[in-house]
């Protein structure tokens, strides 16, 4: 409900400055940062504990680290860098604070063992999606003294972080909660695979503007493939009665 509320007021804000003709973007910002937060908040709770419970289920002995206080500090990091990024997009306090993050961030996510998972789509995704948060600092860094484009280090939390792990927890959400077995299909895999080329595809489309609009219909072809697909394997999920045992496979 507070990230709702605080969804809510930012975009009355957004609205308010287009109406008055003013620029819009500091609210712009502001909805992608709370959007990142909360990635690294919900997601660095549920992508080690989701990890950890299927490399339990498989018999390993090297399970991902409890949560602690390196966790924390991570994630008042990013948090820090993201306000700095909100209110002074290009200063040189929010490069530094934004590569803080980023390191900080892919410390936290190393010990999570996502390599571990590769057979498992379903989590592979998660450890994929995560990936983007440090990537998009590390742009975001390297973006306000002009060294990289800051559209392009947007599109990597954008489509990358908040894509990826939208359709990661929406895909998992659905399974679980129609009593199905948390195993990816391979039209989810198809899914999965065509938002992380929409993801990686979509910055060059800044960094290589002679290219602009090729790059721009092979990235928004890729994302809509994801959700198309989405929307015809889960959508009947979702609307036929829910399984009271999982089916044999």
């Amino acid at each position: 409900m507070i990230a709702l509320a605080v969804l809510s007021g930012i975009d009355i804000g957004f609205h308010a400055q287009v109406l008055l003709g003013a620029d819009p973007q500091i609210w712009f910002r502001a909805g992608v940062s709370v959007l990142v937060a909360l990635i690294g908040l919900v997601g660095g709770r549920i992508v080690p504990s989701f990890t950890r419970n299927w490399l339990a289920k498989a018999g390993s002995v090297r399970l991902p680290a409890p949560h602690g206080r390196f966790d924390t500090a991570a994630m008042g990091a990013l948090v820090l860098a993201l306000a700095s990024w909100t209110v002074l997009s290009e200063a040189t306090v929010t490069a530094i604070l934004a590569a803080a993050a980023s390191v900080l961030q892919l410390w936290r996510l190393i010990p999570w063992r996502g390599h571990a998972t590769m057979e498992e789509p379903l989590l592979v995704v998660l450890h994929v999606a995560y990936t983007f948060v440090p990537l998009g600092m590390l742009g975001i860094a390297l973006s306000a003294p002009g060294w990289f484009s800051a559209p392009a280090a947007l599109h990597l939390l954008t489509v990358g972080a908040i894509g990826a792990m939208t359709l990661a927890v929406m895909t998992r959400v659905t399974l679980g909660h129609t009593g199905r077995r948390l195993v990816a299909s391979a039209w989810t895999s198809l899914a999965y695979l065509s938002l992380l080329v929409s993801a990686v595809v979509r910055p060059f489309a800044e960094l290589l503007p002679e290219h602009y609009h090729t790059i721009l219909g092979l990235s928004g072809s890729a994302w809509m493939l994801a959700f198309i697909i989405f929307s015809v394997e889960y959508g009947r999920m979702l609307v036929t009665p829910k399984w009271t045992t999982a089916p044999a496979r």
